[in-house]
């Protein structure tokens, strides 16, 4: 039993991500060199088209806090996604590959980000290449997710009280909160390929949260937010709480995950349609409900489901 009623569909196990995965066929070697490719260069493409439109901001702030391309590359030890971090970006050979990218940039500031992106892709290009077969063959970093695709942060012991739950409610009006961190556990089979699973992901990660530390609401900061068929899975409290769509862009996958394939390959299209605009495709948006709505909700959207 999940949430009080028995789910249709698979249960949220190893085993059960292992028959998803089997519904798709994964990325190959070659797949996974296109991908660091062309998510590399589009980043590239981007520094240079949002300096042109952002004259006050720093060549150093934007290649550093915009973009994901040092984790992407040789240099980078630890993985290359679900990181807290972008990564190592005082490592002297980095610096002096931003300095040579600074200078590139320098001389191409009034021209096409594609010059940019051409002329700096071929100082990074062996680095990208030389990670492909380490990256193809790293274990899944979202083997640690502990909800099927959802992901809650450990808290410390001290956190964990009754006590500190009653004052938030008290001060704050609402249950305690947790963030959500959501990855596609199913690759290279889509997470919204069965309606079911993601409902059961969410009563897992209720179950184990408010078991553990008390809490009696999430939120999360995404692209996913913009999305409709991910929208349809909370309740209008939810929609109530939806920030603006955010025009900033940050190195993280809240931004940089929409480029991404359930596959892990590179989307094309919403690349596509980057280059065309300058802009994120699908907008970070930050929400947040109660587990109260969000269970009363996905009961019905499983009714519909099973209807």
């Amino acid at each position: 039993m999940i949430g009080a009623v028995q789910l249709k569909g698979p249960r949220v196990t190893a085993e059960s991500g292992d028959r998803k995965k089997a519904e798709a066929l994964p990325k190959t070697i070659e797949e996974q060199a296109e991908f660091l490719r062309e998510y590399v260069r589009l980043q590239l493409w981007f520094v240079a088209n949002w300096l042109q439109r952002h004259p006050g901001e720093s060549f150093e702030q934007a290649i550093r806090t915009r973009v994901d391309i040092y984790r992407k590359t040789d240099l980078n030890p630890d993985r290359s996604s679900n990181t807290p971090t972008p990564g190592n970006l005082d490592d002297p050979r980095w610096l002096a590959l931003e300095q040579q990218a600074r200078e590139i940039y320098e001389r191409n500031r009034n021209e096409e980000p594609s010059a940019f992106e051409e002329q700096v892709w071929e100082i990074l290009r062996p680095l990208v290449e030389a990670r492909v077969e380490r990256e193809f063959n790293a274990p899944d970093p979202l083997d640690a997710y502990q909800c099927g695709s959802l992901k809650y942060d450990r808290r410390p012991a001290w956190l964990n009280t009754r006590l500190r739950s009653g004052l938030v409610r008290l001060v704050m009006g609402r249950p305690p909160i947790i963030f959500v961190h959501v990855g596609n556990r199913l690759a290279p089979s889509s997470f919204f390929a069965d309606r079911t699973y993601l409902p059961e992901c969410f009563f897992r990660f209720m179950d184990e949260t408010s078991r553990k530390y008390h809490v009696g609401a999430l939120t999360t900061d995404s692209w996913l937010n913009s999305m409709p068929r991910w929208l349809a899975l909370f309740p209008a409290q939810w929609q109530e709480n939806l920030s603006p769509p955010s025009h900033d862009v940050d190195w993280s996958q809240s931004c940089w995950g929409q480029f991404i394939t359930a596959r892990g390959t590179f989307n094309h299209a919403l690349g596509g349609e980057m280059r065309k605009t300058g802009e994120l495709p699908f907008k970070p948006r930050s929400s947040w409900c109660t587990y109260k709505d969000l269970r009363a909700h996905l009961h019905r959207y499983l009714d519909r489901a099973s209807g």
